[in-house]
């Protein structure tokens, strides 16, 4: 896919078989699950990230927090129930 934002590198080496080191050309390292892998990628081979937004994730997430919030600050609102004292 052109024009999508990526980055390159190559796999460096798979940590206990569950972790994939890939050592980007700009230098950084990052780790990603070796389950996520192309299907016969292995060390040594050249790797492409892609990067795409996903707007109808973003908004379901945003909802989700929102809701989180409210609950929150709609509990910390209510008048506190006056204890009862210590027989």
């Amino acid at each position: 896919m052109k024009g999508l934002p990526e980055l390159r590198g190559v796999i460096d080496r798979i940590e206990a078989g569950k972790v994939a080191v890939i050592i980007l050309d700009s230098g950084q390292e990052i780790h990603w699950p070796a389950s996520r892998l192309p299907r016969g990628a292995k060390e040594g081979m050249a790797v492409v990230i892609r990067l795409e937004v996903d707007l109808e994730d973003t908004r379901k997430r945003l909802e989700q927090s929102q809701g989180l919030l409210d609950d929150v600050f709609s509990n910390s609102r209510k008048p506190a129930q006056p204890r009862k004292p210590a027989p």
